[in-house]
């Protein structure tokens, strides 16, 4: 650092990030002013296009209008856009598994798959029990939704894994038993 700009800081008694007012204005011309509305049409109609895209049409439709150093500029046009109008983005709640914590179970119907056993139709559950951390997964063949049934998933999945963690719970919320059909 130069003995002149330290001294400047020193004597003002401000750091040099407080010392510059945020500036607020446009130093040029939006280039995309006249097309706004062009633009704003392209990402309703096709939400997922890229300004990349959206440039190359701009350029297609109006030539030696834009330059490919406005590119950037279109890009924070877009961001912005999307940000106050466009669509709501999925809300994603992180989950940390941790390895042998838990397992867990829910019962899946196979009424749709129609398995036969000697030209009858075989209708049946099956408890799925799942270790998160690693997506391991056994199920087992049950006739209906119980305790039962659960315990037996649980000792299978116990057995073939070689071990059992003390806790489980349901991946879905707890339903009535339901009777085999």
């Amino acid at each position: 650092m130069d003995r002149k700009t330290a001294r400047k800081y020193i004597v003002a008694a401000t750091l040099p990030s407080q010392m510059r007012a945020p500036r607020d204005w446009r130093t040029r011309e939006d280039p995309f002013a006249e097309h706004r509305e062009e633009v704003e049409a392209l990402l309703r109609d096709t939400p997922e296009l890229e300004a990349k895209t959206v440039f190359e049409v701009l350029t297609t439709r109006h030539p030696d209008r834009f330059a490919p150093g406005q590119l950037r500029t279109l890009q924070r046009m877009i961001r912005a856009w999307r940000a106050a109008q466009g669509a709501d983005k999925d809300v994603v709640l992180a989950q940390r598994h941790r390895p042998g914590e838990a397992a867990q179970t829910d019962f899946t119907s196979t009424g749709e798959l129609a398995v036969t056993i000697v030209g009858a139709v075989f209708v049946h559950l099956l408890c799925v029990v799942v270790l998160p951390f690693s997506n391991w997964l056994w199920a087992t063949v049950c006739l209906s939704e119980s305790i039962a049934a659960i315990r037996k998933g649980l000792s299978g999945r116990c057995s073939s894994s070689g071990g059992c963690r003390s806790s489980t719970r349901p991946i879905t919320p707890p339903r009535p038993p339901t009777a085999p059909r």
